[in-house]
């Protein structure tokens, strides 16, 4: 919306939102299961996700925005389709093997079975490269937010290697998790990483990017 007093009356709501819980005090600080549901309906849709919404998220909270698109639809991933095509070949070697050996499934069984197989091992990958890398840098986060100076140190370089990874990859959204870290976290930047997401290709990472460069 243009109008500025609408848009802060929504950040309000959604700030609120975000820490509200059903009964007590919740300890989780920011509640995203809504935003997940959200954006899975808007993928499922071919709908864009409001880029307003997109900064709201990464803005409040990188690590659980992260989430948030990797679990709404994790097959969205460039790097993903190679990999496909390179077990798709992989498979196929495999099929033709069971035709040798006479094997006694259905060529509709085996389809089924090899994209079931496929399925799993992209999601694997995926689990491995993105939730892996996120829980590094929030555990390297969290010891320095609780002072930990001594451990902080020792899971720096490891975090910041995770961070640099992932600023080469393909899809938007992971980026746009690392320049949001960066921004926030003066601690984490590299230099050469920020100045390549300033000049990226998707508009969010390279706004959020540049104003980590200040």
């Amino acid at each position: 919306a243009d109008n500025e007093h609408l848009r802060s009356f929504v950040r309000d709501w959604f700030q609120s939102h975000d820490t509200c819980a059903s009964g007590g005090l919740s300890l989780q600080s920011v509640n995203y299961s809504d935003y997940l549901e959200y954006v899975r309906g808007q993928l499922k849709l071919n709908e864009d996700v409001p880029t307003a919404f997109i900064e709201y998220l990464y803005e409040r909270s990188p690590e659980r925005a992260l989430m948030v698109f990797y679990q709404a639809n994790p097959q969205r991933h460039a790097a993903t389709v190679a990999r496909l095509r390179e077990m798709q070949e992989e498979l196929e070697a495999d099929r033709q093997q069971l035709d040798d050996e006479g094997a006694s499934e259905t060529p509709q069984q085996r389809k089924a079975d090899r994209e079931e197989e496929i399925r799993q091992k992209v999601e694997s990958e995926l689990r491995r490269e993105v939730l892996l890398a996120e829980h590094t840098v929030s555990n390297a986060i969290w010891l320095k937010e609780h002072r930990f100076g001594e451990e902080f140190q020792k899971a720096l370089p490891e975090a910041t290697s995770e961070l640099a990874k992932l600023a080469k990859h393909d899809e938007w959204w992971v980026r746009l998790y690392v320049a949001e870290i960066m921004r926030q976290h003066r601690e984490l930047r590299q230099r050469a990483v920020v100045q390549r997401l300033a000049s990226d290709s998707n508009s969010l990472v390279s706004k959020a990017a540049t104003f980590a460069e200040e």
